[in-house]
């Protein structure tokens, strides 16, 4: 994940209308009002539940959850951007540019370029957890495939790449 969608409607291509309220959609709200009752001594319950952006949720709940004092606090320190330039052996990032999550135009092309260690692919689609294959995908995924292929080229092709 390299930044997060930063309380943008969240793009997801399958919705009619291309925007969907994340936690509705993704049944944030219906897993935590399972468990309101104990959660509602840590959180303002009544927000989290009003949340219609993933920042929003991020805002009420995820930061909360994980003590940080700002949403942009918990941001900045989910998101890989500035610590790229300092990844020091062979990386491969796998994203698809209609990830809700992690969007397209948050994904840190020109850093990833400056760092011969990172290898980044982009996917057209694919959504967050769009490389699974299948009905019931327990077998080998087009992920999978990639990574197998990038380890595979970094134990075989090591001296070389390292030379760089």
């Amino acid at each position: 994940m390299f930044l997060l969608g930063n309380g943008l409607p969240v793009r997801q291509s399958s919705s009619p209308s291309g925007y969907v309220a994340a936690p509705k959609a993704s049944k944030f709200s219906l897993l935590l009002f399972r468990h309101r009752q104990m959660l509602e001594q840590l959180f303002d319950m009544d927000l989290v539940m009003k949340a219609r952006t993933v920042r929003e949720f991020d805002k009420q709940f995820t930061s909360v959850m994980f003590g940080y004092p700002t949403i942009d606090d918990y941001y900045e320190d989910a998101s890989p951007c500035r610590k790229l330039k300092s990844v020091g052996i062979p990386v491969l990032c796998l994203n698809s540019v209609d990830d809700v999550f992690s969007p397209g135009h948050a994904i840190p092309v020109e850093a990833a370029k400056q760092n011969a260690n990172v290898a980044l692919v982009l996917t057209s689609c694919g959504g967050h957890i769009g490389f699974l294959e299948g009905i019931w995908p327990r077998k080998c995924t087009y992920m999978d495939r990639v990574f197998k292929q990038f380890v595979q080229a970094v134990f075989e092709h090591g001296n070389k790449i390292f030379s760089m």
